[in-house]
This record gives C-alpha cells, structure tokens and sequence, in this order.
C-alpha cells in the first residue's frame, strides 16, 4: 500500500493491482483513502460532483469525504466508493484528460 501513496506507480496500475486481489481497500487508512481520491481527482481532471455520478453517492455525501474529520459534515470513505473507482479505472471508464 504505501507504493500506492508513494506514487511509484500509476492509478491505472493500482487499479489493476485491485482488480487482480492485490491491493484490498480495506486495509487503506482514512488518510490513505482520502489521498487516493485526491490523486483522482488530480490525475483524471474529476471534480466531486463527477465522483457522484460516477460513483453513486450523493452530493453531501461525497462532499462530506473531503471535510476535516472533527467536522459535523464528515463521512468516512466507503471500501465500495474506492472499489468501484478501481473498476472503472482499470477497465477504461474513466479516463485521463489529455
């Protein structure tokens, strides 16, 4: 996991890494997930409001993953929300912006 924070390697690799049983989300920390979203973001041009539609969570939801965890609006990331990121990630739904 910690090559993933690192960013040796690509999220499309991560994503892959997933998919083969490799790199289980479960074990990400609340800081880990949050970066990975981040780096989401960053590297595919998403905007939250993408990762709604994309994923399948509303907009408070989603909105609350991005708050400081003192803050009433806070939501933890789901396992299912990275997963499914991971999916479409690696099986080419969601794509870099050139």
């Amino acid at each position: 996991m910690e090559v993933l924070m690192s960013k040796k390697i690509s999220l499309t690799q991560a994503a892959k890494l997933h998919a083969a049983g490799d790199l289980p989300v479960s074990g990400f920390s609340s800081s880990q997930r949050l970066a990975y979203l981040n780096r989401a973001l960053e590297e595919y041009g998403l905007h939250k409001k993408d990762l709604t539609t994309l994923l399948g969570y509303g907009e408070s939801h989603v909105y609350g993953w991005f708050v400081k965890e003192d803050s009433d609006r806070f939501r933890s990331i789901p396992d299912r929300a990275l997963e499914t990121l991971f999916l479409k990630i690696s099986s080419g739904l969601v794509r870099k912006n050139k």
